[in-house]
């Protein structure tokens, strides 16, 4: 990367994207995955999970309940079965 200015500078320019998506693909950013099939909220982590997965978990699974993701999952649901149903 230190061969020529334009090389160093557009290093220097990406930089912030290539953390963002390092972030991006980190666990530990989004903390589990939605347990489908459940009546409630559900979020499944990894057994080694660290402590910020644990807590980045606690927090989806508050933004879940806070935005009624399981009842609007529900509703698309039974739209979507309704719609299937008049074919």
């Amino acid at each position: 990367m230190s061969k020529s200015l334009i090389s160093r500078l557009g290093f220097w320019l990406s930089g912030r994207a290539f953390e963002d998506f390092k972030r991006n693909l980190d666990y530990a950013e989004h903390g589990g995955a939605l347990l489908l099939g459940v009546k409630g909220v559900g979020i499944i982590c990894h057994g080694d999970s660290s402590p910020k997965a644990v807590k980045n978990a606690i927090r989806i699974a508050i933004d879940f309940v806070n935005n009624h993701v399981k009842e609007r999952l529900e509703e698309g649901l039974a739209a979507f079965q309704t719609k299937g149903n008049e074919r």
